[in-house]
């Protein structure tokens, strides 16, 4: 049986434009912007996810268990 899989893709450009909203933009650009579970620096390269709780930004790399800790803990 086959499965359907929905996957969002986003522009690096809007990427920017979020980041910039949250004042973030010169942090990322400077390779400062790191994963609130590891603390890899956040690139273009390994961008796994955002979450936004009480207006603050929390960013997340693309390994898998960093994403899951984002769910667990600031997921809705």
């Amino acid at each position: 049986m086959k499965e359907n899989i929905e996957i969002n893709g986003i522009r690096d450009s809007d990427i920017l434009d979020f980041l910039e909203r949250f004042n973030l933009l010169e942090t990322f650009n400077n390779g400062q912007l790191k994963c609130n579970c590891c603390g890899e620096v956040i690139t273009m390269k390994n961008i796994g996810g955002f979450f936004i709780q009480n207006s603050k930004l929390f960013a997340f790399c693309d390994q898998v268990e960093c994403l899951d800790y984002g769910v667990l803990n600031y997921g809705h």
